[in-house]
């Protein structure tokens, strides 16, 4: 991946490394071409040209760990002992309401938010049993100065939402416009894609963390997203 990594920062494999089918990434028995590859960086990144522009191999470096995170929480997910699934009609469904384009990396999206969606209330909530849950507001930024500023603008009266959708450098987050809804305790590193780190969950469920307050907390080991958030 390191080289995938230099040759789309450095701007060179369109002429180099033709043809786009040429598999780039494998997970497990699963193969990706360099054309899907460039297909779902676009997707994930087109509302930030910034990030494009300016931090071309964070880009292409989360691009890939979402790609393989997505598969291998897929096949996990089929092998439970009750299987939670999505299927295609559901997904195609989701696709045609939303008027979104058919591609294979926007199918695959759609596929992992259905997923996400399914095992949350079919499966955490039946593991976790009654328990407490928070209703949240997330957006993840990619400075201290930044995180100051969107606090001074949300002090002034802007809405979270639209400054999550426009701002977050984390693709659930922008996705949702911040708004995790109500989840329990233990499945927000699973949502982000993180699994072994837990600190925005355990900030999240702290017990000095005040419901209606708006809150900051910085995830250093957060690698896969940004190491600040502005939580709520």
């Amino acid at each position: 991946m390191a080289a995938i990594l230099i040759i789309i920062s450095a701007g060179i494999y369109l002429d180099k490394y033709k043809p786009y089918h040429t598999t780039v990434l494998k997970v497990g028995d699963t193969e990706y071409s360099m054309d899907y590859y460039i297909d779902m960086l676009v997707l994930l990144w087109q509302g930030q040209p910034q990030i494009l522009q300016q931090m071309s191999s964070y880009a292409t470096q989360q691009t890939a760990q979402m790609i393989e995170q997505n598969q291998i929480l897929m096949e996990a997910a089929a092998k439970l002992d009750t299987p939670i699934t999505v299927s295609d009609s559901e997904i195609q469904k989701y696709i045609t309401d939303n008027q979104l384009t058919s591609e294979k990396a926007m199918y695959d999206r759609v596929h992992f938010q259905l997923l996400i969606q399914k095992l949350q209330s079919e499966y955490f909530d039946k593991q976790i049993g009654p328990a407490e849950q928070r209703a949240l507001l997330a957006m993840f930024l990619e400075s201290q100065k930044q995180v100051d500023e969107v606090k001074a603008s949300i002090e002034k009266g802007k809405n979270f939402n639209d400054l999550a959708a426009e701002l977050s450098l984390e693709t659930e987050s922008k996705d949702k416009k911040g708004d995790f809804g109500w989840i329990p305790q233990g499945v927000l590193s699973t949502i982000l894609g993180s699994l072994a780190d837990t600190v925005l969950d355990d900030s999240v469920f702290s017990a000095t963390t005040l419901p209606g307050i708006l809150n900051q907390v910085a995830a250093d080991n957060q690698t896969k997203n940004i190491d600040t958030g502005c939580l709520r």
